[in-house]
C-alpha cells in the first residue's frame, strides 16, 4: 500500500500459514514531508507515539469482539466507531 499526503511511504502485508495459524506483519514505513511535521517532529514523535497506541488497543479489543460474536454466533453488534461524528455519513 502507498501512503502520500502529510505522510508518504508504504505499507507492505506479509502473510504466513503457520500450521492452523497464520501469522500476519505489517510493515508501514512512512516518513512526514510537509514542512511543518518535520520541523516539529522530534516534539509531535511522543503524541503520535501515544495516540497510535491507544488506536491499536481500541482495534485490539474490537477485533476481539467481534470475532467473539462471530464464534458465538451472537448478533450483538460491535461498538461504534470512537469519533464517529468524523464519519460521513452516506
Amino acid at each position: 500500500l502507498e501512503a502520500w499526503g502529510d505522510l508518504t511511504g508504504y505499507g507492505r502485508w506479509q502473510l504466513a500459514q503457520d500450521g492452523n495459524w497464520v501469522d500476519i506483519t505489517y510493515d508501514w514505513r512512512v516518513s512526514a514531508d510537509k514542512p511543518l511535521l518535520r520541523w516539529f517532529s522530534f516534539i509531535m514523535k511522543p503524541i503520535f507515539a501515544a495516540n497510535h497506541h491507544w488506536a491499536m488497543r481500541q482495534g485490539e479489543a474490537s477485533l476481539k469482539l467481534e470475532l467473539k460474536r462471530r464464534w458465538e454466533g451472537t448478533a450483538v453488534a460491535p461498538p461504534p466507531p470512537t469519533f464517529s461524528y468524523w464519519i460521513r455519513k452516506a
